[in-house]
């Protein structure tokens, strides 16, 4: 079998374990336990297989994509910024869509709480069926806009980490999530290389309350070509020239 290459088809679930071990050990930060992650995100893919014909729930779903775009690229964030996965750390990815990167991070760190926030109901519900199958107890679900939520006061101060994978720009989602962050919280937003220097400028120059610095990670390469990721950072406790 040839893993090294993303166009490989695999028959039956041990090609797809085979698969996601490879995939995952390439992360510096991957779970310890990486038999048992793989073997629930594996059940997990054809739970999302299954409800994605019901609901349009992501492109995604064949074993290749799965593990390196949704799996690895969801863990990444650990490998830019460790620091911020403290234990008893809370957590609040907006717009988690069907789940990543929150679900993928509630399993990969149980000693951190998890709020996935969407306003479509059909995506929250998958995510909440998800997160029962994989054993999840560190994670909440909530369906909503994050700027609705953030006037309600059981979400304001809340949390250390704000997360946010394809949804919108930095100011917007600074705007919508500044009343959510703790006092020395942080925004971490999953973007492609092309719009970040353009989005610091934009999410600089709309900063009105929080004392917010951005700055953007090294870049990294997906596995098998699929792709690059950086992450932008808004920090009130950021060390600059990371």
């Amino acid at each position: 079998m040839n893993l090294e290459s993303p166009l490989n088809k695999f028959r039956g679930s041990t090609g797809e374990l085979e698969y996601a071990d490879q995939v995952l050990r390439k992360l510096k930060h991957h779970p310890p336990d990486i038999k048992a992650f793989a073997a629930g995100f594996t059940d997990m893919r054809l739970l999302l297989i299954r409800e994605n014909l019901k609901s349009n729930l992501t492109r995604v779903t064949e074993s290749e994509e799965f593990w390196v775009k949704h799996v690895f690229d969801s863990l990444l964030v650990a490998d830019a910024y460790p620091e911020a996965f403290t234990e008893g750390a809370s957590f609040a990815d907006i717009g988690c869509g069907a789940g990543f990167p929150s679900l993928v991070l509630a399993a990969a760190f149980p000693k951190i709480r998890f709020t996935a926030i969407d306003s479509r109901a059909k995506k929250t519900a998958f995510v909440s069926l998800a997160a029962r199958r994989l054993g999840l107890r560190n994670i909440t679900v909530v369906t909503g806009r994050g700027r609705e939520l953030a006037r309600k006061k059981e979400f304001q101060n809340r949390f250390d980490v704000v997360t946010a994978r394809a949804v919108a720009d930095a100011a917007t989602v600074f705007r919508e999530v500044r009343a959510m962050l703790a006092p020395r919280a942080e925004i971490i937003l999953y973007k492609s290389p092309g719009t970040v220097e353009t989005e610091i400028r934009e999410a600089s120059a709309a900063k009105t309350t929080a004392d917010l610095r951005w700055s953007a990670s090294s870049l990294y390469a997906l596995p098998y070509g699929m792709g690059e990721r950086v992450f932008l950072r808004g920090s009130r406790d950021f060390e600059s020239g990371r």
